[in-house]
């Protein structure tokens, strides 16, 4: 699932959690802009009344960019994270 960390794989998440309807709704009231690292891969979220407005990805994420927060991780946990069915203690972010 993310062996293809590229601009084509970001734009589909960021089409499939906009089009969802509930998740807009959730977070109609969140602005934020959070960074993500998936082991060696980093994207920065901009996210304005619930829906990603953009995500950059390594090669556009400059030194003048920030964020409120981040989430790290390896590769590998992030896909037992992701997984359908993730296994114990890979079921939660904490």
């Amino acid at each position: 699932m993310l062996e293809t960390l590229n601009k084509k794989w970001a734009d589909s998440l960021k089409q499939k959690i906009n089009n969802d309807p509930e998740f807009v709704v959730v977070g109609r009231w969140m602005h934020v802009r959070f960074l993500w690292e998936l082991g060696e891969t980093r994207m920065l979220f901009v996210v304005k009344e619930g829906k990603i407005e953009d995500i950059k990805l390594d090669e556009e994420i400059t030194f003048n960019d920030s964020w409120e927060f981040s989430l790290h991780g390896s590769k590998e946990s992030w896909e037992k994270f992701l997984a359908p069915c993730p296994p114990p203690m890979y079921n939660d972010i904490w």
